[in-house]
C-alpha cells in the first residue's frame, strides 16, 4: 500500500490505519516512510476485493537462482476500501519474489 502524504508524517495516522486495518482481516507486517505491507486470508481479500488473485506455484531451486516460495497474485487494480481512503493512495500486490 502506498500512503497519502497526511498519513506519512503522523503517527496517530498510522495507528488509525492499523487499526483500520486489522478491522478488515489485513495483517500489517511492515510499514515504512510512505508504504505498508501486510497480509491477509486468501478467502477475506476475495470478500474485500472482489476479485481472486493467480496462484503462483513454488518453483525449487534451479541453475540460476534458488527457486521461489510461491504465493498469490494480481495485475488487476485493487480499489482502495472506504475504510482506508483517508491514508492509502494506491493498494498493489507483488508477485512472490525470486531468490537469488
Amino acid at each position: 500500500m502506498i500512503l497519502k502524504e497526511a498519513a506519512v508524517v503522523g503517527d496517530e495516522l498510522r495507528r488509525e490505519l492499523t487499526q483500520a486495518l486489522e478491522r478488515l482481516g489485513i495483517e500489517v507486517t511492515g510499514i515504512g516512510k510512505a508504504t505498508v505491507s501486510c497480509r491477509m486470508d486468501l478467502d477475506e481479500f476475495k470478500d474485500l476485493f472482489g476479485i481472486s488473485p493467480k496462484e503462483i506455484a513454488a518453483e525449487p531451486p534451479g541453475d540460476r537462482d534458488m527457486g521461489t516460495a510461491g504465493g498469490f497474485y494480481t495485475e488487476e487494480s485493487l480499489t482502495v476500501p472506504t475504510e482506508l481512503e483517508p491514508f492509502v493512495r494506491q493498494i498493489t500486490m507483488i508477485p512472490p519474489p525470486r531468490r537469488l
